[in-house]
């Protein structure tokens, strides 16, 4: 365990870091070895807390590799299609215009990464897309949302269905039944 995992895991929970820091327990950048120091930085192997913590900025500084304009540019260093994706989309440009739209962390976490559930997906959309704010025109959007998410899962179950009907690679995504 790295430094900064050490000390932080002994932080109460109920604290802001040490909440955050619990959630990373267990999480997949947990188990990837992805540590706190490759999106907050500081030294990890630094002996003394002034030491660990230098260069790390809080995410309110917009200096910070977790600034919320920085964030898909920190999380895209390891989920590069993602970002490419994601820096073709409204919720980017308005991100990057007026610095107010959702990120990477508003859907998936950030310690302890998330897939939201449809539903969920559909709440998350909901805070901005709704009857009565400024994009009321675009209420249907949760909705949209939601059915997204709900494909998207079912594609995923049936690849998955596939691969343990023919795990010889010979199935639908083999491509010779097919042909």
């Amino acid at each position: 365990m790295n430094s900064c995992a050490a000390c932080h895991s002994k932080l109460p929970q109920g604290s802001f870091v040490g909440a955050k820091s619990h959630g990373w327990k267990g999480s997949v950048h947990e188990m990837r070895g992805v540590t706190c120091d490759k999106c907050h930085g500081g030294n990890p192997n630094a002996a003394n807390k002034a030491d660990a913590h230098k260069g790390v900025l809080g995410s309110s500084n917009p200096n910070s590799k977790v600034y919320y304009r920085n964030i898909p540019s920190t999380c895209g260093k390891c989920h590069g299609a993602e970002e490419f994706k994601f820096k073709q989309s409204v919720h980017y440009r308005r991100l990057e215009a007026i610095g107010n739209g959702p990120d990477c962390v508003t859907c998936h976490g950030s310690m302890k990464t998330i897939l939201l559930t449809p539903d969920d997906m559909a709440a998350v959309c909901a805070r901005c897309h709704n009857s009565t704010g400024a994009l009321s025109a675009l209420a249907y959007i949760p909705r949209y949302a939601k059915a997204v998410v709900l494909s998207l899962r079912e594609g995923s179950a049936l690849v998955s269905a596939d691969e343990k009907l023919y795990p010889s690679g010979e199935g639908f995504r083999g491509g010779s039944r097919l042909e």
